[in-house]
């Protein structure tokens, strides 16, 4: 439609008549939560409040749907990294990290500028490597991970801890991939 109001030029107006339709895709997805552990009831909780939490206190922070699983990942503009961040009960921990799938060398490079990466970041970074990827994260330890009354504060700290994490390796990232490592 073009809609023009009072003495204004014409501007188009778009409405959506046809859109995806998610509901299949959904349904094949669907958790069957009567079949699901308590440590995995838990996870799923945990996740549902945080994506609450978010869209509450910043509607532009995005996270994935919410899943009964320890980890859940967040975007940094590149397919060299992702940040990530994990819950893990059994040493009533969250942790939030890089999870870098394939370049070790980007690891090795963050390495070597562990001391200002740290200062920077205010926190003590660990390195871990795996068969498939490598990365590095921070640690958060609590009394007990599931205790509902601290969720605000755990939630704050992911999304701070997030935050940071963009701001502080977004510049490693771009000189990374501009360097001949």
């Amino acid at each position: 439609e073009v809609w023009k109001i009072g003495n204004s030029e014409a501007a188009p107006r778009f409405e959506i008549v046809a859109a995806r339709n998610d509901w299949a895709s959904n349904l094949k997805k669907s958790v069957n939560v009567s079949e699901l552990s308590e440590s995995k009831l838990m996870q799923l909780s945990f996740w549902e409040a945080f994506s609450s939490w978010t869209k509450k206190t910043d509607p532009h922070f995005r996270t994935q749907k919410p899943g009964p699983k320890n980890w859940t990942n967040f975007g940094m503009g590149t397919t060299l990294v992702h940040t990530y961040v994990s819950l893990n009960s059994r040493e009533q921990r969250l942790s939030v990290g890089l999870w870098i799938p394939k370049d070790r060398d980007f690891q090795e490079y963050l390495k070597l500028n562990k001391e200002e990466i740290e200062s920077v970041l205010g926190f003590e970074i660990s390195f871990w490597e795996a068969p498939t990827a490598s990365g590095l994260n921070v640690k958060k330890f609590m009394a007990d991970i599931n205790d509902e009354s601290k969720f605000d504060e755990n939630f704050n700290w992911i999304y701070e801890t997030v935050i940071v994490f963009r701001k502080v390796f977004s510049p490693h990232i771009d000189k990374y991939k501009k360097s001949d490592l």
